[in-house]
């Protein structure tokens, strides 16, 4: 049942990030893979880091393989500008 404070509780908060901010802001380019790295469907990760990067002032580079379910991305300091629409297909190898 609910009940009436007169002061607020001193509660900590616990809840862990999904996934390791942390580690993949700090400017390196990182390679994810859906189902692996990420549960969600593709464009909602891609749109969750779009949405991280503005909410911390970060512009986020995002390159993605759909048929492959792998993404990309890069945050950087900045303004975020970068689109999705380029794949991160493997290159050929020369021989």
């Amino acid at each position: 049942m609910a009940e009436v404070l007169t002061e607020w509780p001193s509660i900590v908060r616990t809840r862990q990030s999904r996934y390791p901010w942390s580690e993949w802001t700090n400017g390196e380019i990182w390679k994810v893979t859906e189902g692996q790295d990420f549960d969600s469907n593709l464009k909602t990760f891609v749109q969750g880091l779009y949405a991280y990067g503005k909410r911390h002032g970060m512009k986020v580079e995002v390159r993605t393989d759909p048929n492959a379910g792998i993404a990309a991305f890069r945050f950087v300091n900045g303004t975020q500008t970068a689109s999705a629409s380029e794949s991160v297909a493997p290159a050929a190898e020369e021989e």
